[in-house]
C-alpha cells in the first residue's frame, strides 16, 4: 500500500454530498494498468466508453467527476471534449453485476441433552419427582443461505488526441479496475475505486490491489472535493521548517494538511489528533476565535469553519470548535480570497490579544495559485 498519503495531514477532492457510507466495512479494488504516461500539465477531456451512455448522461457526469480528481492530482488539467487544447482523451467505462449465490450452511439445533439433577417432593397424593435438564446443541439441519456479491468494474483508456485528422490516435494508457463486495449501489464504492485507481495512474502496476476502510478520510476527501492539487503546497510528508505549536495545555496536535488557493476563497484542512492517555473523548478541541492567515503585513479572518467528519458548520471560539467523540477530527477553515501574488503565508490562531507563546502558528506556508 503506497504510504497512506497523508500519515499525519489528509487530502480532500469536489463538490457533493458525502453520501451515507457504511462504517467498519472495507473495500478492497485490484487494478491492473498498462503504461507510461506522465499526465502532468496534459489538458485531458473526459468521455463515455459505454455503448449506451451519453457524455451528458447526468449519473456518467458523477462518476467522471471523481475520474477528473484523479487525474488532476496527477498533474492534469480537465477541459471540456468540444476544447481544442485537449491533448488527452479518457474512455470510462463502469458497471456493476450481481454475482450473488446460495450456499447451503450447517445451523446447530437446541434442546435437552441429559437430567442434570432431580427433585423429590412429598405431597399428599404422594411422591412427585422434578428433573432439570442440560441444554445444548443436539443436531444440525442444513439451510439455504443468500450471499450477496456483487462485482464493481471501471475501466479506463486513455489516447493522446492527434492534431492530425489522418493519423490514428495513440494509446498511451489503460487500467481495469474491480472490487467485490456486499454492497450494489457503485455511488457508494466508487470514489473508493478511483482512490486505488489514482495510485497507479501513469504506470504499469500488474495485480495491484488497495484495502481501504469506508470512513477513510483520503476517500472521503474524493467526496468532498477539499484536497484536489495537494501537490501545490508544502510536501505534507516532512516538515520542511513549518512551526506547529499547541497550545499550552500540550494535549492537542494540530497537523496543517492543505492550502488550497482559488479566486473565491482560501481553503485550510487541519487535522486534529487528541492525544489524552485517559478516555475521557467527550471533549473539544480548541482553536481560537481569532484565527486568520498573515501575509505581506495583512491580516485575513477565518470566515467560517467546517468539522469534516460530521459535515457540521462551526463557529471558532472558546470550547465551541469540533466536541469530538473519536481522537481526530477534521477541520476545513474558511479565509476570504488571498492576492494572485500570496505565496509565502503564515497560518495562525490567537488566543490573547497580543501574540503570546499559546498561539497555534505554522508558519512559512508555500502555496500556489489554484
Amino acid at each position: 500500500m503506497k504510504n497512506c498519503f497523508f500519515s499525519k495531514v489528509i487530502v480532500i477532492v469536489l463538490t457533493v454530498a458525502f453520501p451515507h457510507m457504511l462504517r467498519a466495512v472495507t473495500i478492497e479494488t485490484h487494478v491492473n494498468s498498462f503504461g507510461t504516461y506522465n499526465f502532468s500539465g496534459k489538458h485531458f477531456c473526459i468521455l463515455s466508453n459505454m455503448e449506451n451512455v451519453s457524455n451528458d448522461d447526468v449519473e456518467f457526469k458523477e462518476y467522471a467527476k471523481y475520474i477528473s480528481y484523479a487525474f488532476q492530482m496527477r498533474g492534469g488539467i480537465e477541459v471540456t471534449p468540444q476544447s481544442d487544447s485537449a491533448e488527452v482523451c479518457i474512455l470510462l467505462g463502469y458497471d456493476i453485476k450481481d454475482a450473488s449465490y446460495t450456499r447451503t450452511v450447517s445451523e446447530p439445533v437446541w434442546g435437552r441433552t441429559d437430567v442434570s439433577s432431580v427433585t423429590a417432593r412429598n405431597n399428599s397424593s404422594g411422591t412427585k419427582y422434578y428433573y432439570n435438564y442440560h441444554y445444548g446443541v443436539v443436531d444440525y439441519k442444513q439451510t439455504q443461505q443468500r450471499v450477496n456479491k456483487f462485482n464493481r468494474y471501471i475501466d479506463l483508456f486513455v489516447y493522446e488526441i492527434s492534431s492530425n485528422d489522418r493519423e490514428k490516435q495513440k494509446m498511451v494508457w489503460k487500467a481495469h479496475a474491480k472490487s467485490e463486495g456486499s454492497e450494489d449501489n457503485l455511488f457508494k464504492v466508487f470514489p473508493f475505486m478511483a482512490t486505488t485507481l489514482y495510485n497507479v495512474i501513469g504506470e504499469t502496476n500488474v495485480d495491484y490491489w488497495f484495502r481501504i476502510p469506508a470512513d477513510d478520510m483520503f476517500a472521503y476527501g474524493f467526496m468532498k472535493g477539499y484536497f484536489l492539487g495537494r501537490n501545490n503546497t508544502l510536501n505534507p510528508e516532512v516538515d520542511n521548517g513549518i512551526e506547529q505549536t499547541s497550545y499550552e495545555k500540550g494535549r492537542d496536535d494540530y497537523w496543517l494538511g492543505l492550502v488550497k488557493k482559488t479566486d473565491s476563497l482560501t481553503l485550510v484542512v487541519l487535522e486534529l489528533n487528541w492525544s489524552r492517555d485517559d478516555e475521557d473523548l467527550d471533549t473539544y478541541y480548541m482553536l481560537y476565535e481569532n484565527t486568520y492567515i498573515s501575509w505581506n503585513g495583512k491580516e485575513y479572518k477565518c470566515i467560517g469553519a467546517e468539522n469534516l467528519d460530521n459535515e457540521e458548520r462551526i463557529k471558532l471560539g472558546k470550547n465551541n470548535v469540533a466536541k469530538s467523540s473519536t481522537r481526530r477530527v477534521y477541520l476545513a477553515l474558511h479565509f476570504p480570497p488571498l492576492p494572485e501574488e500570496a505565496d509565502v503565508i503564515d497560518i495562525i490562531s490567537q488566543k490573547k490579544k497580543e501574540r503570546s507563546s499559546a498561539d497555534i502558528v505554522w508558519k512559512g506556508v508555500q502555496l500556489r495559485n489554484w
